[in-house]
């Protein structure tokens, strides 16, 4: 346990003192955007997330009557991730009900006819799926072409500070190493 603590201490310190000197200057990272455009298109898709309600073919309407309920606090604004991770049988609920992204065709007809023009927010009624009530939640909808700039500034970022960061702990470790003796 020891070790595993000083290595995570010894981590953060390291990700300070180095990582805190890089700086990416905005015109730094709009220029990277500029010259890498082909980089950043991207397809239609949405980004969801559900709360499922098991019926287990025993106590149908109490089933629905919940998701109902879980529905209508979502739609009011209630975090639908809290929601998923207090309420949801499903294997997302831990991660606040997401389930990733999709894009068209990737989804059944009948669910992405009934989601795929709503809005960022859009909060489904509860969908009977066989075995309980499902509930989704459009998190983001990316429309299909370049991706604007703000969107991707933190990749951008991420792009230009991995190759720095190596050379900067090499520095960093080196003078650590004189100061030590």
């Amino acid at each position: 346990k020891n070790d595993l603590k000083n290595q995570a201490i010894t981590s953060r310190v390291i990700r300070q003192e180095v990582g805190g000197k890089i700086l990416i200057k905005r015109e730094e990272s709009q220029a990277y955007y500029e010259l890498h455009k082909d980089e950043f298109q991207r397809e239609e898709r949405l980004f969801l997330r559900e709360i499922l309600v098991a019926s287990d073919g025993k106590d149908t309407a109490a089933a629905e009557k919940k998701a109902k309920d879980l529905s209508d606090r979502g739609k009011k604004g209630e975090k639908f991730d809290d929601l998923a991770q207090n309420n949801s049988d499903s294997a997302s609920a831990p991660q606040g009900g997401e389930i990733g992204s999709f894009e068209r065709g990737k989804l059944r007809p009948e669910i992405e006819k009934l989601i795929w023009d709503q809005p960022r927010g859009f909060v489904t009624e509860p969908i009977n799926v066989g075995n309980g009530f499902l509930i989704l939640k459009v998190d983001e909808h990316q429309k299909a072409g370049l991706a604007d700039f703000e969107e991707v500034q933190s990749e951008i970022s991420g792009k230009l500070f991995n190759p720095r960061f190596a050379p900067e702990l090499r520095r960093f470790l080196t003078t650590l190493r004189q100061n030590a003796f």
